[in-house]
């Protein structure tokens, strides 16, 4: 429903301002989706994923990405939500299509993000009976980790151990995390617990934490609705048992499942169910082509892992180099990766190779090779937005040009041109979407051209590293980058 509204304001707004946001919201939101789904069928952690469609490929991203990339299967369906994009003048930019299609091209890779969930006020209700929710928009409360490669993707959101009420109930609603793997929609392992209630929802359901290929996810005591834990093999996998892990091979990856302590049973050929609710479950997933191909040696490996548990602390180290785990399995305390707590205020919003911000910093760069868009969600003036939709801007007047030379070593050139009187700032970004350098950030008259000479260092005169980074100029109605890369 919320995509519903974004699609509205951006087909029907009469606020070319709204419109415009609009559609650096749809093109954010689609990028996140491209850069964790196989086919349309989107892993990684999620909320609101209701217990009687867990599929993967059941979620709206696989419909709705058969509309735009010609991928996944057509599947009618009225949702309002789905009706409004169909009809959408919407697009999205060719850099997102590039990060949803080139699966093998992209690698492997992390994306991490910041999201809200925490509350400022309990949940309450209106007086026409919708539910109030007042989240905290500094502290989200949710570090989401996906990681990534062309035969894999696996994904959680880690959340603090606290109670149902300290939570939107949007965000901890059938909380979701996922192992999917490239191939079949039907391959893929999912860690959830049972309702009590309708059969299909449950609250604040547990508590995780990720590196690379390992994950470690336990069942909250603080839960609401819940009841058994289970873990769920999609159809397409034969899972085999040995010496209390459960194995998986796909043919291009391998996966192995564990509680720490109990045993399991089998409900039925997919769903294993813990002997004790508050086991916590490792899962270990990896490359083929990291064990040659050969599926034993990944069995040995798992199999010789040391699962140290001492007065209700788990202490663990992942296949490869995913790390040093520590989980405390009995109490709040925040687990850690190679003995550092997990950082649920990191300093951005997202970081991955393809898009990146600073926290709150309102300029989102999404970039895949020599393809580029960069959203700006501070520009405050717009002028026109064409026929289709699309925000345009007079680029006779206003213009940032590329830097010349470029590669540079130390400094390079950078003109633009200004047509109206007004501030300008033109900033240096990282490809982790951070600031790192003000390059101008004054009044400055109309003229035709501009020059600045960069000298390759940040704002404390630090030099800076060879690699890509990002020019953006922004004025009041106006917003341009250029990528610029910078040699040793």
């Amino acid at each position: 429903y919320t995509l519903q509204g974004w699609y509205n304001f951006y087909d029907f707004a009469e606020d070319t301002l709204l419109r415009q946001r609009t559609e650096y919201l749809l093109d954010m939101w689609w990028c996140d989706a491209a850069m964790e789904q196989f086919d349309g069928v989107r892993g990684g952690g999620k909320a609101r994923i209701y217990l009687d469609r867990l599929e993967p490929w059941r979620d709206g991203v696989h419909f709705m990405s058969w509309y735009y990339l010609g991928v996944g299967s057509f599947a009618a369906d009225k949702h309002p939500g789905f009706m409004c994009l169909a009809t959408s003048t919407y697009r999205l930019p060719l850099v997102v299509m590039d990060i949803a299609l080139d699966y093998d091209g992209k690698g492997v890779y992390e994306v991490k993000s910041r999201k809200p969930g925490r509350n400022t006020e309990p949940t309450s209700t209106s007086p026409d009976g919708h539910l109030l929710y007042k989240t905290d928009p500094d502290y989200g409360g949710v570090y989401r980790y996906t990681y990534c490669t062309p035969k894999y993707i696996m994904g959680t959101s880690m959340v603090e151990k606290v109670g149902h009420d300290e939570w939107t109930w949007i965000s901890d609603q059938s909380r979701y995390t996922s192992v999917i793997f490239h191939g079949d929609q039907d391959k893929f392992i999912i860690p959830s617990c049972e309702s009590t209630t309708d059969g299909r929802t449950n609250y604040n359901q547990h508590w995780s934490i990720q590196n690379k290929g390992t994950l470690i996810i336990q069942k909250l005591s603080t839960s609401e609705n819940i009841g058994d834990m289970r873990v769920y093999f999609g159809s397409a996998l034969s899972p085999v048992e040995e010496d209390g892990w459960v194995f998986v091979n796909t043919g291009d990856a391998y996966a192995a499942v564990k509680p720490v302590w109990g045993s399991y049973s089998w409900d039925d050929a997919y769903w294993l169910r813990l002997s004790d609710d508050y086991a916590p479950v490792i899962i270990e997933v990896a490359l083929a082509s990291d064990y040659t191909g050969m599926f034993s040696l990944f069995k040995s490996a798992v199999k010789a892992q040391v699962i140290d548990l001492n007065s209700g602390v788990l202490t663990y180290t992942g296949l490869g180099n995913s790390g040093k785990f520590t989980f405390y399995t009995n109490s709040s305390q925040v687990p850690k990766l190679d003995d550092v707590p997990i950082n649920f205020e990191p300093g951005f919003t997202f970081l991955s190779p393809f898009m990146n911000e600073a926290w709150a910093d309102g300029v989102i760069i999404i970039s895949k090779d020599d393809r580029q868009k960069v959203l700006d969600f501070n520009i405050e003036d717009i002028t026109e937005i064409n026929e289709t939709g699309t925000v345009m801007f007079d680029k006779k007047e206003f213009y940032l040009h590329q830097n010349y030379p470029n590669p540079f070593n130390p400094t390079t050139t950078i003109d633009y041109s200004i047509a109206k009187e007004g501030n300008v700032t033109i900033s240096i970004y990282n490809v982790l979407g951070q600031r790192i350098r003000v390059l101008v950030n004054e009044s400055q008259p109309a003229a035709q051209r501009y020059s600045y000479q960069w000298d390759g260092k940040d704002d404390t005169g630090r030099q800076l590293a060879s690699g890509f980074y990002y020019v953006v100029l922004k004025t009041a109605g106006f917003s341009k980058s250029i990528k610029i890369l910078k040699i040793e």
